[in-house]
């Protein structure tokens, strides 16, 4: 399976060594460079209610489309991401403010930060609606005969999450998991 991953890197900091906040912010940086935010649907979700169907793989069928052509993408990942970016770059540039600042407010809890924010996004984007509608023929076989793409049974939704781990850990790599 192709890699839905989608990157957001800190944009480099320029302090003198005679800074007070030097030695706070110099192990901050440290911490940034070896975590990283995972968000989407992992492996660990399980499969599709009666079936054995990977909860991630039907994820990324709906993101991205089916090879048949059968299922039209409906973006809840990138399309949310694309619109967080400007949020995100926000919060970390106010990141690097607070902990050049102040200790108490670890790299880890940031990226937790980040992580609620967008998972909870792409929640959002599920609950209003992903276009195209759906057809007939689908609307006939759901359990839920109204309401939005993606959001029948709400499995898929509920799948959605974040973890945050060292940033050598590959688990989602080729996955529908985004890193932050």
């Amino acid at each position: 399976m192709p890699s839905a991953l989608l990157d957001f890197r800190v944009s480099p900091v320029t302090i003198s060594d005679s800074d007070p906040r030097f030695s706070r912010l110099k192990v901050r940086l440290r911490e940034m460079q070896t975590l990283t935010v995972a968000i989407g649907v992992f492996p660990d979700a399980g499969t599709v209610a009666g079936t054995d169907y990977p909860m991630e793989e039907l994820a990324y069928v709906h993101e991205y489309g089916s090879l048949d052509g059968h299922t039209p993408s409906r973006s809840f990942m990138r399309s949310t991401l694309k619109r967080l970016t400007p949020r995100i770059s926000e919060m970390h540039a106010n990141m690097l403010e607070t902990l050049s600042k102040d200790g108490r407010r670890s790299v880890k809890q940031h990226l937790k930060s980040i992580g609620v924010l967008v998972s909870e996004g792409m929640k959002k984007t599920i609950q209003d609606g992903i276009a195209p509608p759906l057809t007939a023929s689908t609307m006939k076989h759901r359990k839920n005969k109204s309401g939005p793409p993606l959001l029948d049974s709400g499995h898929l939704m509920n799948s959605i999450t974040y973890k945050v781990r060292p940033s050598a850990d590959n688990e989602g790599t080729g996955n529908m998991v985004s890193h932050l």
